[in-house]
């Protein structure tokens, strides 16, 4: 809607975007609406102006729960302007998802390197709620092979590619074995930084699960004690 007023033109409507976001609220209570638009992190020509509509739609009654940004990067990206536009979007109060996240570039190792840099902005961004990435597939008919993080006939994951699996399945998660804790009266203490999703905890005695216990980080949690009470036939200590 930062490139173009459809709806508003073809009804003459002026309030017609806010009564759609209005209707299909009433319709779904549950549904979480959106605001969707290019060019604002890739550049920073329209971040200003989409920070306007996003408090023009609030402050018209418009039940907008996020906002998205989508990422479609030409080369490899400044880490530091795009903190600084999501810096920006980020004062509209809304929670902002980056999506079809593509970074373009010939040198598969210069790719990775913008792919990682992006992922780890926008992770680390205490307003990005989510991340998506666009068809990002080198292969004919499917995807640009300069965005790609995967190619070939058998779709294998190139330098791009493992970069992402690194980051989403290794280096964001939390995954510890843990064996010297802090002994107190009630047995011992582990103290711990996670990142926020879901855990399960699994305690062994002489090699055998002896007691599984499953908790959940979530932001704005704050410290957390989870207690796992062991059977009766086992001491630690």
């Amino acid at each position: 809607m930062l490139h173009g007023n459809f709806f508003v033109e073809k009804t003459g409507n002026p309030q017609i975007r806010y009564e759609r976001f209005q209707k299909v609220k009433e319709k779904d209570p549950g549904v979480k609406l959106f605001l969707n638009d290019y060019g604002v992190i890739n550049s920073g020509a329209m971040t200003q102006a989409y920070v306007h509509q996003a408090e023009e739609f609030l402050a018209n009654g418009a039940p907008v729960d996020a906002i998205e940004a989508q990422g479609h990067f030409k080369s490899r990206p400044d880490p530091v302007l795009l903190k600084s536009r999501l810096d920006l979007l980020a004062t509209a109060g809304l929670p902002i998802w980056v999506t079809e996240m593509t970074v373009a570039e010939l040198d598969e190792l210069e790719r990775a390197a913008g792919y990682e840099d992006a992922l780890r902005v926008a992770f680390s961004h205490p307003a990005v709620e989510g991340i998506l990435l666009w068809s990002s597939f080198g292969i004919a008919n499917f995807g640009d092979p300069l965005t790609a993080i995967a190619s070939g006939d058998n779709v294998e994951l190139n330098e791009a590619g493992r970069r992402w699996r690194q980051l989403v399945f290794t280096d964001w998660r939390t995954n510890l074995s843990l064996q010297h804790g802090t002994t107190m009266l009630a047995g011992q203490e582990f103290d711990l930084r996670g990142f926020h999703g879901n855990y399960e905890v699994k305690v062994r005695f002489h090699g055998q699960v002896a007691a599984t216990k499953t908790f959940s980080l979530t932001p704005g949690d704050g410290p957390m004690v989870v207690d796992i009470d062991m059977p009766n036939d086992v001491i630690v200590g």
